[in-house]
């Protein structure tokens, strides 16, 4: 989960090819398990990241090692308990896995 708590960024999400999404103050990315993500630019850039209780980071870089370590962990990640910005019955939930 990344919050941003202050300013603005244009972050990539997915890989090399992926998504460039304009983020701002007060905006909240769920990032599920093996989503690469990555900064782009950002304007006085306060964020604030945080995991479902009990998980732990696993930074993976683009290094095919990494990759094969990524996708061997993916699968044993946990669906959140409930939804990080919502709670119990918000879309992080329903939508995982999609």
């Amino acid at each position: 989960m990344l919050g941003i708590a202050k300013g603005s960024a244009r972050v990539k999400f997915g890989g090399s090819q992926g998504l460039v999404v304009a983020l701002k103050a007060g905006d909240a990315v769920a990032i599920p398990a093996g989503i690469g993500h990555c900064l782009i630019e950002g304007e006085d850039l306060v964020v604030v990241g945080a995991y479902p209780e009990g998980q732990d980071w696993d930074l993976c870089r683009a290094a095919e090692s990494d990759r094969a370590k990524a996708l061997e962990n993916i699968p044993w990640v946990p669906l959140p308990r409930l939804d990080p910005v919502f709670g119990p019955a918000g879309p992080v939930l329903a939508r995982w896995g999609d």
